[in-house]
């Protein structure tokens, strides 16, 4: 279980998140909602980033005092930029990257379940093979917020954030990138995903949290 406890965040001397607290619990997706501007990015950059002041706790362990390795494997952060995620000319050199990192996080010994490029073609149910030579800028919208899940997910963290995962994607790729959210919950991982547009975190089975004014709400089901 990942906690958040009377969370604080500012930018500057400006107070953007009040004394936000949630728990999120392994294998379940969560939704966070709020207007453009609210917040939602900063909440997810707190929690990936805690200190001091914004304190987080994953299995009981404050994520703060944790080794940077163990803070990895603790908590992954999307961005809403996942372009910034990619370094390499192809496909399958970002999984190979992700593969180095799964096993420096998850120590030589450990079981890796699945490849990184596997486990992008889980999450996109088909064949990631066919893409493995393409440039990751010239994947699909959807193909790229895939690929960028795959490769947070290559430590087996235990808390996933999203930010904005549907933004600027057609319909399809939104029903992809949501299938994408719902396999990455199923596979043991807190997700939580940050989000403007009601109608794409309706279309998820979900908890709801709401962020308006400051002030984080837990509601059950994804205001209109």
């Amino acid at each position: 279980m990942a906690e958040v406890r009377a969370l604080d965040v500012r930018i500057g001397a400006r107070l953007v998140v009040d004394r936000a607290s949630l728990r999120l619990r392994s294998g379940e997706l969560v939704a966070l909602v709020g207007r453009n501007g609210a917040g939602k990015s900063s909440l997810l950059g707190a929690l990936a980033l805690p200190s001091e002041e914004r304190r987080v706790f994953v299995h009981d362990h404050d994520v703060r005092l944790l080794t940077a390795r163990r803070r990895r494997a603790a908590i992954a952060l999307v961005p809403e930029a996942v372009e910034d995620l990619f370094i390499t000319d192809s496909v399958a050199a970002e999984c190979r990257r992700g593969d180095r990192l799964g096993r420096r996080l998850r120590g030589r010994r450990a079981h890796i379940p699945a490849s990184t490029l596997e486990r992008f073609g889980a999450l996109l149910d088909r064949d990631a093979r066919t893409l493995a030579e393409v440039h990751p800028r010239d994947l699909s919208g959807g193909e790229r917020m895939c690929l960028a899940i795959a490769l947070q997910l290559a430590g087996n963290p235990a808390v996933l954030l999203v930010d904005e995962p549907a933004r600027g994607l057609d319909a399809r790729a939104r029903a992809e990138v949501a299938a994408a959210l719902s396999r990455a919950a199923a596979g043991g991982a807190a997700v939580l995903f940050a989000t403007h547009e009601h109608d794409f975190a309706a279309d998820l089975d979900h908890r709801t949290f709401a962020l308006a004014d400051g002030v984080l709400t837990a509601r059950e089901e994804v205001p209109a």
